[in-house]
C-alpha cells in the first residue's frame, strides 16, 4: 500500500492525486489528534476540590480588612505624607513582579496564576479593605465584595480571599475597658457574619484568615525612637491577641462553613511573637515599619506576603509564626503535595514521607 501511494503521489493525473492529497490529510489531522492529546494530558487539570487546589489554579485574589491589606505608609517619608498603596499590599499588590515586589499575587503570577482582582496604582481591584477599619466592618466589605464580584468569574474560578483583622480592634478595647470576654465575642460575631456572605455567595474560594500580630510589637518600635508611647502600653497586649486568634480559631475548627469548594484556613504569621523585629546588632529593625512605626513599611510588606506565603504552604498545625529574615526564603509546591494547605489536605500529605523528603525553597 505505502509503495502503491508514493508511487501514485509522484505521477500525473486527477486520480492519482486526489489519492495522495486524502491520504496525506488523513495522515495530518491524526498526528495532530496525538499531539493534542499528548499536550492535554502533560498539563493538570483544573482542581475539582478546595482541597486539591494548586497555587496555579488561583484565578482571581480578594481582601478584606485594614490599613495593612492597603498598604497605608508603605511609602511614607516621615514628612506626615500618609497614603494608601495597595499595589505594594502583602497580600493583593500586583505592581511589577516578584523581583521589584514581593506579594501574594507576585508569587502567584510567578508559578504561573493566571489572574485578576489585585490592586495596582491604577485600581484598587477587588481590594476591599480601609484605613481604621474595625471587624465590624467586615460585613459590608464582604457585601460590597460579592455585589461587584464579576460574574463572569464567579462561578468558574479559584479564588483566594485574604482577611487580616483586629488591630483596631484591639485599639479600641484599649480606651472602652469592655474585657477580653467581649471583644473576642464581638470579634468573632462580626466575622462570623461576613463569612455567611462570603459563604452564599461565592464558591471554590479559600478563604486564608490571617492571625492578629501582638499589638505590643509595634509600641516597642515606637518606643525604640523615643516617641511618646500611649500610657496602655504595659497593657497585657498578649492575652487580647491570644483572644481575637483563638476566635479565628473557634471559627475555622467549627466547621459550619465548610464544603467542598469553600474553606477556611487561619495563617498565623507572627501571631508567637512578643518582641519588634530586630536587626543582627539588636535593635529594632525601623526599616520594616512605615514613619509612624504603626504600620508597616514596603520592607515590611514584604516580609510580611513571604511569611504568609509561606504559611499557605505549610501544613495545617506546622505552621510557622515567627519573623523571617532576609534574605527570604519562599516554599516552592511540593511536587507530591502541591496544593495550598487546607484542613483536610494537611492530614493526607502528613502522612506522605516524600512530601518533608523534597521540600524545596527558593530565595529571593
Amino acid at each position: 500500500m505505502r509503495k502503491w501511494l508514493v508511487m501514485c503521489c509522484s505521477r500525473k493525473g486527477t486520480l492519482c492525486l486526489s489519492v495522495c492529497t486524502a491520504f496525506l490529510l488523513t495522515t495530518m489531522i491524526a498526528y495532530t489528534k496525538i499531539i493534542t492529546a499528548s499536550f492535554v494530558s502533560s498539563v493538570p487539570q483544573m482542581a475539582v476540590s478546595v482541597h486539591n487546589v494548586r497555587p496555579s489554579d488561583i484565578g482571581v485574589v480578594a481582601a478584606l480588612g485594614d490599613s495593612f491589606s492597603v498598604g497605608y505608609g508603605a511609602f511614607s517619608n516621615g514628612a506626615g505624607t500618609f497614603d494608601s498603596h495597595p499595589e505594594v499590599s502583602f497580600c493583593m499588590g500586583g505592581e511589577g513582579d516578584l523581583k521589584e515586589y514581593i506579594t501574594i499575587p507576585n508569587i502567584l503570577r510567578r508559578l504561573g496564576a493566571s489572574l485578576i482582582g489585585y490592586s495596582t496604582k491604577e485600581s484598587v481591584g477587588l481590594n476591599f479593605a480601609f484605613p481604621g477599619a474595625q471587624s465590624l466592618h467586615l460585613h459590608r466589605q464582604a457585601v460590597e465584595l460579592v455585589q461587584q464580584f464579576p460574574e463572569e468569574v464567579k462561578s468558574n474560578k479559584w479564588k483566594l480571599l485574604t482577611i487580616f483583622i483586629g488591630l483596631n480592634d484591639m485599639g479600641h478595647e484599649l480606651f472602652q475597658h469592655r474585657g477580653l470576654d467581649a471583644l473576642r465575642d464581638r470579634y468573632k460575631a462580626n466575622l462570623k457574619d461576613a463569612l455567611r456572605v462570603l459563604a452564599s455567595h461565592l464558591n471554590r474560594t479559600i478563604v486564608s484568615i490571617v492571625s492578629v500580630p501582638n499589638m505590643a510589637t509595634f509600641l516597642e518600635a515606637q518606643a525604640s525612637a523615643s516617641r511618646l508611647v500611649p500610657h496602655f502600653a504595659d497593657v497585657n497586649m498578649r492575652r487580647m491577641c491570644d483572644s481575637l486568634n483563638s476566635a479565628i480559631e473557634s471559627l475555622v475548627e467549627d466547621g459550619s462553613f465548610e464544603r467542598d469548594d469553600f474553606t477556611l484556613v487561619q495563617q498565623p504569621l507572627f501571631s508567637s511573637e512578643d518582641e519588634a523585629p530586630k536587626t543582627s546588632t539588636g535593635a529594632v529593625d525601623t526599616a520594616l515599619y512605615a514613619s509612624d512605626l504603626l504600620h508597616l513599611s514596603q520592607k515590611g510588606q514584604a516580609m510580611y506576603a513571604a511569611a504568609l506565603w509561606n504559611n499557605m504552604l505549610e501544613p495545617v498545625g506546622a505552621k510557622s509564626s515567627r519573623y523571617l529574615t532576609y534574605p527570604y526564603r519562599l516554599r516552592l509546591p511540593n511536587e507530591n503535595c502541591p496544593y495550598i494547605r487546607t484542613s483536610k489536605n494537611s492530614d493526607i500529605c502528613d502522612g506522605n514521607r516524600e512530601v518533608h523528603q523534597q521540600e524545596k525553597f527558593i530565595e529571593i
